[in-house]
């Protein structure tokens, strides 16, 4: 038997090995009896199932990581492609928000035109592999701009939103290669730019024309997406000079404002901070001669009121412009909104309605004797604009009086981090509360005045003197003490599997000495689902909402409004949950609202099966497809088809390992795995592969509905790779290829001692007008002419390059496989 092919009937290593790892101590007891035989022990060791040495080492719920683009131009239909991990065919697509539509199901598997990651040793890391899927989203003409959700499930569970953008500028798909500046690709302003970095170390170039004196602003949406993407930015000339710009950022994401020196071409580039680079690396550019509105001044109102407020145009980095407009404040509850005015900014101006009276602070208020003057039931708008300022504001309590002083940068992402300092008349600290210290917790103080009389609010950032500040605006508001509650999830999804339970966090912030129990109230809970517990008990600031399914509740999606109401005396306190979407970034910036008013909830079907290996070392040849025994258990009945595929997470770099897609037949149980090793693994850097496969299914469930199910195998196929025991190379150096003609060339192996079978030869995705006459390296031969027919009027690039790929057969259905690659160009 050749050494690479395991007879795994006979060999007592592999069957052994698991067991020792879980029984160690078992089997040091048992070899000091010096009566057993080795025999023995393994009689009495192996009847433990494989299933039992070692947990699953890799998550196996579904995730989404992208789509892309992630936005689009209203009136249009958008192809995407939509990526996610552990997502089987006719996943569940799900579109929230007006004005957009797309097909119910992701069917078709796709992949871009990406950039390939340059060679590296591999490593321990854990490595995700995501895959996309083929969709096109219908964009209204009236659709309302800005932030839509998408999501997707299926019979294995449900994933949380992320956004997809709608916009009315024209919208640009980056192409690759563009990854050295001759390539940069050639934009027109205004233009919204989607890309990704998509292989590791990947470069996008980008070349506009700039007019002299114009302001052009570059604004990079990827952490606000939800977007793995640590974007990094470079602005040079026709020439190549990094011009001197300094940027801001908006919440974890930067942007450039620039006055353009002189008329010509600039070109931009957009990486990754570190070299990781994949699919879900995605990023939205918005470029624009347009004034970009960093913020409005004051950013709030009361409901229902009109007024002007302030406008603040970017011109540099930390320099702007200003004019006023207009406003009338929506009515209704207090909330931000989306401004719109005659400025079409490429940054949409968020603003606020209050259920409080509103004043802007009056400059100079740096100091106790010019502080702004506020009443304890109103809401204060002001501006830290440099490092060294601070803003005062005075009120009158009386002894006891109970009050809650808040202070929170609004709009969010500007950097601002308010310290709120409540003083007597003199300026003497009597209580402190800091943006940093309280973080994700609000910067709020109840308060009671300790005697009647004037008091002071100071008002600074956490920062103060030691940078050159932020220019961003804070709302401050000083309101009697109420009792009040909100709740929020840290997720917008919950899973279970039918018969099971589900469980989310949810948050109180419990407002003004407020202990009261809260009851649940929940709007869209489908049949034979209940919650634990439908009352939050009293003082509780924190707990575990579960939703247990009964054995036959039907799988499937649910859209769930959980409102939250207390009874203090004859009042009602009553509080709708908010729960945090996928598309924001770790400040909780998002290009919408960061929050959504509801959760899905998905019915997992129970398992139709379960897919496994014997996770014990076999040995394999680098170089070569080796069969690799995979088991599935099948469950209520399952019989039909269950196709294998690579795992999309694996606990360590693959090194080139690939699995070829396999099906058990409908009703078989066991199936021989293809995984193929390259001959061009690293030598002595990993010293094992350990590959996780996963298999999928589509099935009609008892309600009549199309079910689709993916499982990750339960354990790893664990090979020890072997050196190669061919190669293959082309003798020469490079062939000339004529239309019309013929060309040829001699292969040459190198073979081992362990192979000395015969080879067929092909090519590998062979170019349109090139054949290989059918050639083979007979057994014992080492050389054989390959035979290239091209046809008339073929081209070819100059690094046009040929792949040729020998295949054979080794004992216990291993293939052996070697390729080489020559040069090829057109001849004279």
């Amino acid at each position: 038997m050749a050494k690479g092919a395991i007879d795994r009937g006979s060999n007592r290593f592999f069957r052994l090995a698991p067991i020792l790892v879980l029984n160690g101590s078992l089997l040091m007891h048992i070899l000091r009896l010096a009566q057993f035989r080795v025999v023995c022990l393994l009689a009495l060791i192996v009847i433990l199932p494989a299933s039992q040495v070692s947990a699953q080492q890799v998550a196996t719920d579904p995730t989404s990581t992208h789509i892309f683009p992630a936005g689009g131009r209203r009136g249009t239909v958008v192809p995407v492609r939509v990526g996610g991990e552990c997502l089987p065919p006719y996943t569940r697509f799900r579109l929230v928000g007006d004005g957009v539509s797309a097909d119910a199901e992701l069917v078709e598997k796709v992949t871009g035109n990406y950039e390939a990651s340059p060679r590296r040793k591999p490593g321990e890391t854990p490595m995700n592999y995501p895959r996309e899927w083929k969709s096109a989203i219908t964009i209204a003409a009236d659709a309302p701009l800005g932030q839509k959700l998408w999501r997707v499930s299926s019979a294995r569970g449900g994933t949380g939103a992320r956004p997809f953008m709608v916009g009315d500028l024209p919208e640009f798909i980056e192409t690759e290669s563009n990854s050295v500046p001759e390539k940069a690709e050639q934009l027109t302003l205004p233009v919204v730019v989607n890309g990704q970095i998509a292989g590791e170390r990947d470069l996008d170039y980008f070349r506009f024309t700039g007019i002299e004196n114009d302001v052009v602003s570059i604004d990079v949406a990827a952490a606000r997406l939800g977007s793995s993407l640590d974007p990094v930015v470079e602005l040079t000339d026709e020439n190549g000079r990094r011009l001197p710009i300094e940027g801001f950022r908006i919440g974890s994401d930067p942007v450039l404002v620039f006055r353009v020196p002189k008329s010509g071409e600039y070109r931009l580039l957009v990486t990754n901070l570190n070299f990781r680079g994949g699919p879900q690396y995605v990023y939205r550019i918005t470029i624009s001669t347009a004034p970009f509105v960093k913020f409005a001044f004051p950013p709030g109102g009361l409901a229902g009121t009109s007024g002007t407020v302030e406008l603040f145009s970017a011109i540099a980095a930390n320099s702007t412009k200003s004019w006023t407009e207009k406003i009338t404040f929506p009515a209704g509850p207090a909330g931000p909104f989306v401004f719109s005015n005659a400025i079409s900014s490429p940054h949409p101006v968020l603003l606020e309605t209050t259920d409080l009276p509103t004043l802007v602070e009056a400059e100079p208020n740096d100091g106790v004797s010019t502080a702004t003057s506020i009443l304890p039931s109103m809401a204060a708008y002001g501006r830290l604009s440099r490092s060294a300022d601070e803003d005062w504001y005075t009120f009158t309590a009386v002894k006891d009086q109970p009050l809650t002083i808040e202070c929170r940068a609004f709009p969010p992402g500007f950097g601002a981090l308010p310290v709120v300092t409540v003083c007597d008349a003199g300026g003497l600290g009597l209580a402190t509360v800091s943006t940093a210290e309280k973080l994700p917790a609000p910067c709020r103080i109840d308060w009671r005045a300790p005697a009647d009389g004037k008091f002071l609010i100071r008002v600074r950032d956490v920062r103060q003197g030691q940078s050159d500040g932020v220019d961003a605006p804070y709302c401050l508001t000083v309101r009697p003490t109420r009792l009040n509650f909100t709740l929020t999830a840290t997720t917008d999804n919950a899973n279970m599997v039918q018969g099971a339970r589900g469980e989310i966090d949810l948050k109180i912030d419990r407002q003004g000495g407020f202990f009261l129990p809260i009851d649940l109230h929940i709007d869209g809970l489908p049949s034979g689902v209940r919650v634990e517990p439908v009352q939050i008990p009293a003082g509780l600031d924190q707990v575990k909402l579960a939703f247990i399914a009964e054995g036959e509740t039907r799988p499937g999606d649910s859209i769930l409004k959980i409102t939250g109401k207390a009874k203090s005396g004859n009042e009602i306190i009553s509080c709708g949950l908010t729960a945090k979407h996928l598309g924001r970034d770790t400040e909780d910036v998002s290009l919408g609202l960061p929050t959504v008013d509801h959760l899905q909830l998905t019915v997992r079907h129970k398992p139709v099966f379960r897919l496994h290996c014997n996770e014990a070392y076999q040995y394999a040849y680098r170089g070569t497809i080796y069969p690799y025994l995979m088991e599935i258990d099948r469950l209520d009945g399952f019989d039909g088809p269950v196709t294998l595929e690579m795992a999309d997470r694996q606990i360590k770099d693959l090194d080139g390992v690939e699995i070829i897609n396999s099906t058990f037949s409908a009703g078989t149980s066991q199936l021989m795995l293809p995984l193929y090793m390259p001959e061009n693994m690293h030598i002595n850097v990993q010293a094992h592969s350990n590959v996780y496969s996963q298999g999928y299914v589509v099935f009609q469930d008892k309600w009549g509905q199309r079910q689709s199910m993916l499982q990750v195998s339960e354990m790893r196929c664990m090979i020890r790779p072997l050196p190669t025991v061919v190669k293959l190379r082309v003798v020469e150096k490079s062939i000339a290829l004529r239309p019309g003609e013929k060309a040829g060339c001699t292969l040459h192996l190198d073979r081992t001692t362990n192979f000395s079978g015969a080879l067929s030869v092909e090519l590998v995705s062979p170019p349109p007008g090139i054949r290989l006459e059918r050639v083979t390296i007979p057994a014992d031969a080492t050389d054989a002419v390959a035979v290239l027919s091209i046809a008339e009027g073929v081209t070819f690039s100059p690094q046009r390059q040929l792949t040729f790929r020998a295949q054979g057969d080794l004992p216990g259905g291993v293939k052996v496989v070697s390729e080489a690659t020559v040069p090829v160009f057109s001849g004279p």
